[in-house]
């Protein structure tokens, strides 16, 4: 059992360290309160260390450089040395960073002032502990810099590429849009379902890589696919979905409104062989001539999917869909809307995708009924 000093100052747990079963039970009820019957929900034989995409951020105290991250609903960073359910090697990274920084003189960017350096760091960790590390800075000048990088790889071997990103605006958001590669081939590799799957720093890719597969195998396992079937993998991101479900089916079509995540998803279509799988860059609003397919699976932001895209599924009679959200009360609003119009939900699985969070991922599917 594990405790986290920082619970109460944090706020990204809704619940502490030792009340996982707690938090399972609450969030079985929360989809039962949707739904009604589900299948139970599926949890983590440990719950501890998940997240392989770690962001902090920096800021100047009194006793120097600090990282930590932002309070739930605040902009106020907390301190954090070793979170708990950050993959321990992004806790012993993180501490050589800020010891680094500090020792070089950096200092944490001040917003408001428009003064220092450091803004955030990013860490994508694959299954085989190999690194990506981003440094989100103000300026491209930063001196002594080479020596810095050196510093810390030589630290952590396990770094295998390093990323400079420049954010210089005014914004709550992490990464701005210049950057260049320090070291290595600016990505890092992960394994999922026999296929390797290449992560750049500005791509999507689940935070808990191991939950993630059970979503993923959990949808393409009750869609009864067929080498017959044309899909789409609408929100396809770096093409995981698509990818995976292409050993199944016919030809598959991934659509993506991110062009760093589509770059990525090629890639991964070539380092995996497969032939059967293409891409398409924009919203998937502007592809709606493509849902004349078999199937679609979508894994939308938290606002869900758009009443343009459903009436698409709709219009076109697609036989099954997949639908995968991290936000299931907007997955219900969607799934309630296809119901109306001739779909039928055939399967419901919750899944723990963030523990102690009060976040739950669910994989539903639905079929089209075949008197509509």
């Amino acid at each position: 059992m594990k405790t986290c000093p920082y619970y109460q100052k944090c706020g990204s747990c809704r619940y502490g360290l030792n009340q996982y079963p707690d938090s399972l039970d609450h969030k079985q009820r929360y989809i039962t309160s949707l739904y009604g019957s589900t299948h139970p929900i599926i949890g983590m034989d440990d719950p501890y260390g998940y997240r392989h995409k770690v962001t902090v951020s920096f800021r100047q105290s009194k006793s120097g450089l600090t990282s930590g991250i932002y309070e739930a609903d605040s902009h106020r960073i907390v301190d954090v040395d070793q979170c708990p359910l950050h993959h321990p090697l992004a806790n012993q990274i993180i501490e050589t960073v800020v010891k680094t920084a500090d020792r070089f003189g950096y200092a944490a960017f001040d917003e408001d002032r428009e003064t220092g350096l450091l803004r955030h760091l990013q860490l994508r960790i694959s299954m085989d502990e190999h690194v990506l590390l981003t440094l989100v800075v103000s300026t491209t000048k930063i001196p002594g810099s080479r020596k810095f990088f050196e510093s810390i790889r030589q630290a952590h071997p396990q770094i295998v590429s390093i990323v400079l990103n420049v954010n210089n605006r005014h914004t709550s958001m992490v990464l701005g849009k210049q950057q260049r590669i320090v070291y290595g081939k600016g990505m890092v590799v992960d394994t999922m379902g026999g296929l390797k799957f290449r992560i750049s720093s500005q791509s999507f890719y689940q935070v808990n890589p191991l939950q993630a597969w059970v979503c993923y195998k959990t949808a393409l396992d009750h869609l009864d696919l067929k080498l017959a079937d044309t899909l789409v993998d609408a929100y396809c991101g770096t093409g995981t979905i698509g990818l995976l479900a292409s050993r199944y089916v016919k030809n598959v079509i991934g659509i993506e409104v991110n062009r760093y995540a589509i770059v990525d998803a090629l890639a991964n279509k070539r380092d995996n062989g497969i032939t059967n799988i293409g891409f398409k860059v924009g919203s998937v609003d502007r592809y709606l001539d493509v849902l004349q397919c078999d199937v679609v699976m979508v894994d939308p932001p938290r606002s869900g999917c758009s009443k343009l895209f459903l009436d698409a599924i709709i219009r076109n009679r697609i036989d099954r869909i997949g639908y995968i959200s991290c936000n299931p009360a907007t997955q219900k609003r969607d799934t309630d809307y296809l119901k109306r119009h001739g779909y039928t939900i055939t399967y419901i699985q919750p899944v723990d995708m963030f523990p102690f969070s009060d976040h739950c991922e669910c994989v539903i599917t639905l079929r089209r009924r075949v008197d509509v």
